[in-house]
């Protein structure tokens, strides 16, 4: 991903020169890592086959040698951006900024959390009770903190850990994501009661789906987060109404 970035002139001339090659040399090097390094195949040599292999990944070298044989991409100025892209560094750094630079303070919270927990596993075995009473007081603080629960149904939405349609990834992105209630709701100006209610139906929707005895624990845990979010939004119009 990063090597996009600082893709080299050199690196580009050597990638044009295999762009050129026959196709069915090509083809045929581009089958794997070993037949691309195959002494036979090319003018290059071993240790400028591996390098790039190494800062590429075959993948990169085919999207590479695709791009050049195109014309689409021709310099490391532009092939850098097209590797960056497709290498999935871009999309992270959206959710990073998206999902978790606003939620530092939370994130922090969640590190000391999981220090405790490791606290309490190393003390187990010496004072038993003193570990089982952290680990309850860790549950619930845990479980009544909606907004940790948001970084984790954030995580796996982004991830493809929970199985989603567009409509529903979207919806969720949005209510594990933005500060503002109508943001959360995809509203960009509503009254209060529009906002309660579209917060309740999101509510009977989410806890809906998370009743169903066939859902994947996970999924189950997302509609419950979802359904969180909501009644906490709805809860805090209520008493600003």
């Amino acid at each position: 991903g990063e090597t996009g970035l600082t893709l080299r002139e050199d690196e580009v001339a050597a990638l044009r020169m295999l762009a050129a090659t026959a196709p069915d040399v090509l083809e045929r090097m581009l089958l794997s890592g070993d037949h691309f390094c195959d002494t036979s195949s090319s003018e290059l040599t071993v240790e400028l086959r591996r390098s790039l292999l190494d800062r590429l990944g075959l993948f990169g070298v085919r999207l590479a040698i695709s791009e050049i044989q195109s014309g689409r991409a021709t310099t490391a100025a532009a092939l850098g951006p097209v590797l960056v892209e497709h290498s999935g560094l871009t999309a992270l750094r959206r959710l990073i900024t998206s999902h978790f630079m606003p939620r530092a303070r939370i994130l922090q919270a969640r590190s000391a959390l999981v220090a405790l927990r490791a606290i309490s596993r190393q003390i187990s075995s010496v004072v038993p009770a003193v570990a089982a009473d952290l680990d309850r007081q860790l549950e619930q603080i845990e479980a009544s903190t909606v907004q940790f629960a948001q970084v984790r149904g954030a995580h796996l939405v982004a991830s493809g850990a929970v199985s989603v349609s567009p409509a529903d990834r979207a919806e969720l992105d949005r209510l594990f994501s933005s500060t503002e209630p109508g943001a959360a709701l995809g509203m960009s100006a509503a009254a209060t009661d529009q906002i309660q209610a579209v917060a309740l139906q999101g509510i009977s929707k989410w806890r809906s789906a998370g009743a169903d005895p066939l859902a994947d624990p996970t999924y189950v845990e997302v509609c419950d987060t979802a359904a969180r979010v909501l009644e906490s939004i709805y809860g805090a119009t209520l008493a600003r109404s």
